[in-house]
């Protein structure tokens, strides 16, 4: 994250209870991550950025 451009940064914080009230698996893939990003707000996301996010 030391490269990160803040003019161009997104915060996007989701409490537990919209993940209950959403239809997400607990284990879903990567590429389903990936899709379900780029529909909902629709910006393509790395994989890199989604490990570092669940971590």
């Amino acid at each position: 994250m030391s490269k990160l451009d803040v003019d161009n940064h997104i915060k996007l914080e989701i409490g537990e209870e919209d993940i209950e009230s959403l239809s997400i698996k607990k284990n879903a893939t990567y590429p389903e991550i990936k899709d379900y990003v780029l529909k909902k707000y629709g910006f393509k996301v790395s994989s890199l950025y989604i490990a570092q996010v669940k971590r």
